[in-house]
């Protein structure tokens, strides 16, 4: 079981690049793309890394945390799409050892498909 910190994508707080840095609310207009860091705390390279070693290892994972990367209220984006696309580019490739992602955060029962921004509908599937 891998656990994430996604409260750094989430679409209302203004990720930073270390743990140290505080995550806090902030606004839209604060949001630029050049102002987002690409990997904020370092954690989709320990992702990979953990992914990696999973996969040499023969193992089978499942990757959970409280803020998904899915629409949740009035069917808005819960992560920032640079984190949403960059997830979704770091985990295809070990489709075949991602048993499930399983996330919290909308306060409903739902089932929904990762899906890369840009390409809403066009579903990858798992033989």
């Amino acid at each position: 079981i891998i656990v994430l910190n996604t409260l750094y994508y989430y679409t209302k707080f203004c990720p930073y690049s270390t743990p140290a840095e505080k995550i806090q609310f902030c606004k839209p207009a604060d949001l630029s793309e050049d102002k987002i860091p690409d990997d904020p705390a370092g954690q989709f390279e320990w992702l990979t890394d953990q992914l990696n070693t999973a996969r040499n290892n023969g193992e089978k994972v499942y990757i959970t945390s409280h803020i998904g990367p899915q629409r949740g209220y009035g069917f808005t984006e819960q992560w920032h799409p640079k984190f949403m696309t960059k997830f979704y580019d770091l985990i295809l490739p070990f489709h075949n050892i991602v048993e499930a992602l399983i996330f919290g955060h909308t306060h409903a029962d739902m089932f929904g498909l990762l899906e890369r921004p840009g390409t809403e509908g066009d579903y990858p599937t798992k033989a």
